[in-house]
């Protein structure tokens, strides 16, 4: 069981310390905060398994295309010309 402090994690994962604090603030992260010195607030330690599982858990699947997907313009500028096809004809050129 390892434990870390979030410059720890910081400096191990792509991540930054005050994103880990924030995690941990908002009960997202499981920690736990030691007592050091009277008056301090002690010392934050994460367990690795913990903070992998809180990565992991926010992971986004990627979408599967099935089907290509068509996208239907309306070019209302353009009219084909029935006795030409394949020439377009722009408004007021002739």
């Amino acid at each position: 069981m390892d434990f870390l402090t979030p410059a720890q994690i910081a400096a191990k994962y792509p991540v930054s310390r005050s994103t880990v604090y924030a995690a941990c603030q908002a009960g997202l992260l499981a920690y736990y905060r030691l007592p050091c010195r009277k008056g301090t607030r002690g010392k934050l330690l994460v367990k690795e398994s913990d903070f992998l599982l809180w990565v992991e858990r926010h992971r986004q699947e990627a979408q599967v295309q099935t089907a290509p997907v068509t996208i239907h313009t309306r070019l209302a500028h353009i009219k084909l010309s029935p006795a030409s096809p394949g020439k377009a004809e722009r408004p007021g050129s002739g």
